[in-house]
């Protein structure tokens, strides 16, 4: 903890990332825009195929199609598609992995907290985002985020602490600040 002119509290931390914990980043963003959508999408896909299938039996059986046949039609569709589509989605996830490169330089990151605002100099920027303007804090296993954008937003791994309690008060200081601005933000509205 540090004083800062004005005399508010701050917590800051003096960090490096390097590819590993953009790729986490990015997948994190991922999952929280996408969510549970390949599985519904294989679903849909699915059933969308099953009642082509259905479809497709019936104007077979009126032309004596053999049950061999008509068994695989349903097996395709049921078991095959899914396979499809979920090698599709993980290949894309692999591909959005393989295009975030190695930084130039060992990025060194500051990030600095307040009662006000979140400041952080990163790889590319400096920025002061208003903890209005945060949409998510969250801690995973491996870093903390705090997301200021569809796709933008702090990253600060657990590494950067010097033991897991830290790594929490300094989650705990960023969700309150957080939290503090929503109800305000709800209030004025």
């Amino acid at each position: 903890m540090d004083q800062p002119a004005g005399g508010k509290t701050a917590t800051e931390i003096t960090y490096t990332l390097n590819r590993d914990d953009l790729v986490a980043f990015s997948r994190w963003v991922r999952k929280r825009r996408v969510g549970n959508r390949p599985w519904r999408a294989t679903v849909v896909v699915t059933i969308f195929a099953m009642g082509y299938a259905i479809y497709f039996y019936r104007n077979m059986a009126n032309k004596g199609a053999a049950i061999v046949g008509i068994g695989i039609m349903f097996v395709v569709p049921a078991v095959v598609v899914p396979i499809v589509l979920r090698i599709l989605w993980w290949s894309m996830d692999r591909q959005a992995a393989a295009g975030i490169s190695e930084p130039a330089a060992p990025a060194s990151c500051v990030t600095r907290l307040s009662k006000a605002n979140v400041f952080h100099r990163g790889i590319s920027e400096e920025t002061a985002t208003s903890w209005k303007a945060v949409r998510e804090v969250a801690m995973t296993d491996r870093h903390i985020f705090l997301l200021a954008g569809e796709d933008r937003g702090v990253i600060v791994p657990s590494s950067a602490f010097g033991s897991p309690g830290e790594a929490s008060q300094f989650y705990e200081t960023a969700r309150s600040h957080w939290q503090r601005a929503a109800k305000q933000a709800k209030r004025a509205s």
